[in-house]
């Protein structure tokens, strides 16, 4: 068990010489002098585990560290799994999600190998693999560990994205290759106005949310017809004391969360020729099979 609380960068042993140094969370830019090291938050106390979901073992860059926090520590009657059963994910800075290191950032950061090297000798994946995703980072030309909160291994994963958004890039590893796609940033979350005229221009979110995308029904442009594209669906939001809006008032989705727009009003679409030839061949066909005959459209 370990305890990282307040720190910004402990170092840890993962059993062999070499100590390993974890970041909670960094913003602004190293190479610029920008960079914030944020610290764990109080109470990050429990331990490292690996965690993979169910059916995703063939793909060698699937899975990720995660830090389960101990609600009670101090009590030495309770078993390792009573302990974890107890607890909770440590959540990252956005407070929506997992923190975590993906096995992507594994493979890319050489920082990491030690980790790697654990995860070999407790059988979560083998040298072959490890072989395999080296190769696989080599030949793509990988330098920098991508953003964490961003990897998607199934494009119905759900990701946090924050408001209003700069330049967006995900990141989608397969056994064979990891590749990248990259959104225009010209999309929001805004609020209707209210009825009684307390609120008569649209609100604009500012802030993280957890997002995913679907296929839906929308115009591709103002006044025109509907087309099968694909949507960012707002999910949920973090609570009112997180949120970033400059008015201070809380945001709040509508039940069954919110499609982004490129104005109030106007759902922003993605065409799916435009998509295919960037996301890998079979991002959109998990979309269509989740959503197409769901929906019938």
């Amino acid at each position: 068990m370990v305890d990282f609380s307040g720190t910004k960068w402990p170092y840890v042993s993962f059993g062999g010489p070499r100590f390993t140094p974890l970041f909670y969370k960094v913003t602004g830019s190293v190479k610029g002098g920008t960079a914030e090291y944020h610290p764990f938050p109080p109470a990050s106390k429990g331990f490292l585990y690996f965690h993979r979901k169910p059916g995703r073992e063939s793909n060698i860059f699937s899975g990720e560290i995660r830090f389960r926090v101990v609600v009670n520590s101090s009590d030495s009657e309770f078993s390792a799994d009573k302990l974890f059963a107890d607890g909770h994910d440590l959540l990252d800075l956005s407070g929506l999600a997992p923190w975590r290191i993906h096995m992507v950032n594994l493979f890319v950061s050489k920082a990491y190998e030690p980790i790697r090297d654990l995860l070999v000798h407790q059988g979560f994946i083998t040298s072959e693999q490890v072989s395999q995703g080296k190769r696989v980072v080599s030949e793509t030309g990988w330098t920098r560990a991508p953003a964490q909160e961003r990897i998607l291994e199934n494009m119905t994963d759900e990701f946090v994205l924050s408001f209003p958004p700069g330049r967006i890039t995900l990141t989608f590893p397969r056994s064979d290759a990891i590749a990248q796609y990259f959104l225009s940033p010209w999309m929001g979350l805004y609020e209707k106005g209210l009825s009684d005229g307390s609120q008569s221009e649209p609100r604009q979110y500012h802030g993280n949310a957890i997002v995913r995308f679907e296929l839906a029904r929308v115009p591709l442009r103002k006044g025109g017809n509907e087309h099968i594209a694909m949507v960012l669906r707002v999910l949920r939001l973090p609570s009112p004391d997180r949120q970033g809006n400059p008015d201070g008032i809380p945001f709040h989705l509508p039940d069954g969360g919110e499609l982004l727009q490129s104005s109030p009003g106007f759902v922003r679409g993605f065409k799916l020729k435009s998509a295919s030839k960037h996301l890998p061949p079979s991002a959109l066909e998990v979309l269509e099979r989740k959503y197409l005959p769901r929906n019938s459209l």
